[in-house]
């Protein structure tokens, strides 16, 4: 979307859903369109998610490891 309010809602909901465990890995993917984004703060932000996003599922999968 071009207005960057969407794309941040979007990403905030997008990253909640996916510590949650609510979502697919896939949609970590997502997180990669934001590689684009004009403004710095928000590319980190993205960054910030993905690598949190990761951090979730590792333990997960460490604490479970018949779930892999």
């Amino acid at each position: 979307d071009e207005c960057y309010q969407v794309r941040q809602i979007f990403a905030q909901k997008l990253h909640v859903a996916l510590v949650k465990l609510l979502l697919p890995l896939e949609y970590m993917a997502v997180f990669a369109l934001c590689a684009k984004d004009p403004v710095k703060e928000r590319r980190a932000h993205a960054r910030q998610c993905l690598l949190k996003n990761i951090s979730v599922r590792r333990e997960y999968i460490k604490q479970n490891p018949m779930a892999h």
